[in-house]
């Protein structure tokens, strides 16, 4: 069995947002993300398997919003360690990087954050 796991992932949302127009406030934004899982042992290996994880998450305005300006929304990008404690609970931690730019200006903002995930599988 490769060690080495990618997924790729793309979405299309439709969201309300009554301060971008209060009339309507329908917003369309596209995200399209590849995520990598490395295996630090082999999977036939008994018990938790700990692995590396990555993603890079981008998120882009349809040209109608952009209205002249970039389709640039923003990045999401996570580096850590996971564990597959057992078939049905997961546990990831490791860096957030979020760059974001205003809705209505050209300005970034920049965070960091530490994030902790704990997924329970049905």
């Amino acid at each position: 069995q490769p060690r080495l796991l990618l997924m790729f992932r793309a979405r299309q949302e439709f969201r309300q947002l009554n301060e971008l127009n209060p009339a309507f406030g329908l917003a369309i934004r596209g995200r399209y993300q590849v995520r990598a899982h490395y295996y630090l042992r082999e999977l036939s290996f008994e018990g938790p398997k700990y692995y590396l994880i990555g993603f890079n998450e981008i998120f882009f305005r349809h040209l109608r919003e952009a209205a002249g300006a970039s389709i640039f929304d923003q990045n999401r990008l996570f580096l850590g360690i996971g564990c597959d404690i057992n078939p049905r609970v997961t546990l990831e931690m490791g860096y957030f990087n979020q760059f974001q730019r205003a809705r209505f200006a050209p300005v970034y903002d920049l965070n960091s954050a530490l994030q902790i995930s704990l997924v329970f599988d049905q």
